[in-house]
């Protein structure tokens, strides 16, 4: 049996358990205060104004055209921007969404969601999501204990996904979710795109390591159980709040020569103590254990 790391993304809705006392509405988004290290001005102004236009940064999703902007996973490079439209249906009761991005190194997304978000007096939602990406440069750096940080190379990848979830919110901060979905079988290609760094083919590097030395990857059912707690202001560019998540998802696939994640994965992911005003530093903990296997 042969280990490996997971080259699979998986869709990750919601998660996480928060110790908050008791529930309180998210205070309003001020930057007039902040001692730290202030952003500039353009920028929090153009934050400022497109929380406004998206919505009330407490849930709340405004009908028309909208700016979709940084979306697209870490490494895509410093901007990704594109438009996106969401309309209100069944009187205010469901909403479609659609959007599309594409960022400094050419990483392109795009997504449509129909989600039913006013259920048991706005307790419950549920919907379906379709996900495409294009990931131009993502970096590998070998297999397992093998893997060096001169052995950096990258690769392109393009997937696409199916998704179906619902989701509690018993109180306005705290989330309880669940999701199943399906991964098309991924592509793996050269890299390619503006501002490449010019590192070699990972394909071409690592010809026998198992991802690269399929014929064809195969697809993948997932699902994924959650808990989130969410006090920020803004999700694309928070100000005040904080995001604490925990998750765990399994994902097996219909035959081939890989079994990917025959045990459920666990993640958790926090960010606390999120706010300009006191000038306090953005602290972050990502860690995942996620036992992969092939044959």
């Amino acid at each position: 049996m042969i280990r490996m790391s997971a080259l699979i993304p998986v869709v990750v809705l919601a998660s996480a358990i928060s110790a908050l006392a008791q529930e309180a509405a998210p205070p309003e988004p001020t930057h007039d205060k902040f001692t730290g290290a202030a952003e500039p001005r353009p920028v929090t102004f153009v934050a400022d104004f497109v929380g406004r236009f998206l919505g009330d940064g407490a849930g709340e999703e405004k009908s028309g055209f909208y700016p979709a902007f940084g979306r697209i996973v870490s490494g895509a490079g410093w901007i990704s921007i594109g438009p996106g439209y969401r309309q209100r249906v069944f009187n205010g009761r469901a909403v479609i969404d659609g959007s599309a991005a594409i960022s400094w190194r050419a990483y392109k997304q795009g997504q449509a969601r129909f989600e039913f978000t006013d259920l048991a007096d706005s307790h419950v939602a549920v919907g379906t999501q379709v996900w495409w990406q294009d990931l131009t440069q993502l970096n590998y750096f070998g297999n397992g204990p093998d893997s060096s940080i001169d052995g950096r190379s990258e690769y392109r990848l393009k997937t696409a996904d199916v998704v179906g979830y619902g989701a509690y919110r018993p109180t306005r901060w705290l989330t309880l979710g669940a999701s199943a979905g399906r991964l098309d079988g991924p592509t793996l290609d050269a890299p390619t795109g503006p501002f490449d760094r010019d590192y070699p083919d990972a394909r071409l590097t690592y010809p026998n390591d198992p991802a690269f030395s399929l014929e064809r990857q195969p697809a993948f059912a997932h699902g994924t159980v959650s808990v989130t707690a969410d006090t920020r202001d803004y999700p694309d560019h928070p100000s005040r709040g904080a995001f604490y998540q925990a998750a765990t998802a399994d994902a097996t696939h219909g035959g081939g020569a890989v079994r990917a994640l025959e045990e459920p994965y666990h993640d958790a992911h926090v960010h606390p103590g999120l706010s300009r005003n006191s000038g306090a530093l953005l602290a972050v903990l990502h860690a995942r254990a996620a036992p992969v296997a092939a044959t």
